[in-house]
């Protein structure tokens, strides 16, 4: 049998802030609004990248709003900001915070025009200036959002399975390096408050020892390394987190915070030979390209999703963001394309809950394989949430201390292929401890949700 133990008089932290999402409501060319979701996940923060869809038309990337490199970078009317001003707004509205993403999205195709090192490091450094005085000054009637993280560029080290960089088209790891440290230079300057970081690895890499190496040499400012993962697995969500927290601390980098601002699960729950990534961008392989795309937005998903965001709260990640929120993205697995919630939706708005509820985390402890779980107290509400990723199917025993012995409803939803975060039943308790017993499927979710009777 499965157990979760946990025990709501003993404090583990602060719940973190790792239900964020890459790319803000207003998707789809501007045709759909995804705000009400939004606000019932209560999504933490926004980090914007591949706005719109790879190789955005007009959002967030340095070539979309000074589309003509060549032109005089201190002329307001050289930029074309309208769009991205109706989707930052957006967001704000929320009450999310930017991590606003300055260079370019992927381009895949053969050209791949923007998605190359600028032909000007110094001028592409006084355009992104003038971007983050349109958002934070008010410079060509723009706004003061006061928005604090810019990342610099974006999985400039990857090379995709064709040996081509996607995303520094022609560039070297070094040149990469050189933008980072005259941007990140000029940006403080510009506001020493303002928090600099990147390089949004495709992964942990040696790479990252070397731009962490690079940052301590040069002395440059880094208050954020962010890096990805499509994953497979809990182990892979937690182990790249420890080795960044290692790498930055033996470089003296303590207080630098680890962003993991694009995962997301990728794979199959069955044996399968071959490169994910040629199986996802093959014409002979368009079947399992399905099953895998499908997997993100199913209960294989959805239970990954909140094992993963459980997990988070036991690794360094400071901040985390879902790639991708997007309904015309096939990597969202959280939107389907006509904007309908798929079963991820509910895990992030199981953990939201969670997060909103709880004032500090509980002490939780759990036996059995594929069980993950996390607790939080409050004033008004003690919350646990459960997840089964490829767990025993049966009984969870769910072991519960320190609710205080006064009178409580526990009301129990569950996650899984036949339900949507659904009321299963609603259990009373009296006593300071108490067992509850729950039945999980291998991919599933449970939230509790403990509030006194009335």
């Amino acid at each position: 049998m499965n157990v979760v133990c946990v025990d709501f008089s003993k404090s583990n932290g602060k719940i973190k802030p790792v239900h964020g999402v890459c790319n803000g409501p207003i998707c789809n060319s501007g045709v759909t609004d995804l705000s009400k979701y939004y606000r019932e996940i209560g999504v933490p923060s926004v980090r914007l990248h591949d706005t719109d869809g790879a190789n955005s038309r007009f959002y967030v990337d340095v070539s979309r709003i000074f589309p003509n490199f060549d032109a005089d970078e201190q002329n307001p009317s050289n930029y074309f900001f309208e769009r991205t001003d109706r989707l930052l707004k957006s967001i704000q509205a929320l009450n999310s915070e930017i991590i606003y993403r300055l260079g370019e999205s992927i381009d895949h195709d053969i050209g791949a025009r923007y998605a190359a090192p600028p032909k000007d490091f110094d001028k592409w450094v006084r355009i992104v200036l003038q971007i983050i005085r349109h958002y934070n000054n008010g410079w060509a009637n723009g706004f003061n959002m006061n928005i604090r993280r810019w990342e610099i560029w974006n999985e400039a080290e990857g090379i995709n399975e064709r040996g081509i960089r996607c995303n520094w088209r022609g560039g070297t790891f070094e040149q990469v390096m050189d933008l980072y440290a005259r941007a990140a230079i000029a940006i403080k300057a510009e506001n020493p408050d303002y928090l600099i970081g990147g390089l949004a690895f495709c992964g942990v890499s040696e790479s990252v020892a070397e731009f962490i190496s690079f940052c301590c040499d040069k002395k440059l400012p880094l208050d954020f390394l962010s890096y990805h993962g499509y994953l497979n697995s809990v182990k892979e969500v937690t182990e790249p987190a420890f080795r960044c927290r290692e790498l930055l601390d033996n470089a003296g980098f303590t207080k630098v915070e680890i962003i993991f601002d694009e995962w997301n699960y990728i794979g199959f729950e069955r044996k399968i030979e071959g490169d994910i990534w040629k199986i996802l961008r093959s014409d002979d392989t368009v079947d399992l390209c399905k099953e895998a795309f499908d997997n993100q937005g199913n209960e294989v998903g959805a239970a990954f999703d909140a094992a993963a965001l459980i997990a988070m709260n036991s690794c360094p990640v400071d901040i985390a963001n879902y790639y991708d929120a997007q309904m015309i993205s096939r990597f969202c697995g959280l939107f389907d394309r006509y904007a309908c919630p798929l079963k991820p939706y509910y895990s992030f708005c199981a953990y939201g809950e969670l997060f909103r509820a709880s004032s500090n985390a509980a002490q939780v402890e759990t036996e059995g394989d594929g069980i993950y779980a996390l607790a939080g107290t409050g004033d008004k509400q003690n919350t646990v949430l459960i997840s089964s990723f490829r767990g025993d199917e049966g009984t969870v025993e769910l072991r519960m201390n320190g609710l205080g012995g006064h009178p409580y409803k526990a009301e129990i939803f569950i996650l899984d292929k036949e339900h949507n975060l659904s009321p299963e039943k609603t259990e009373y308790y009296s006593a300071d401890k108490v067992t509850q017993f729950l039945e999980l499927s291998r991919y599933s979710v449970a939230m509790i949700k403990i509030t006194r009777a009335e």
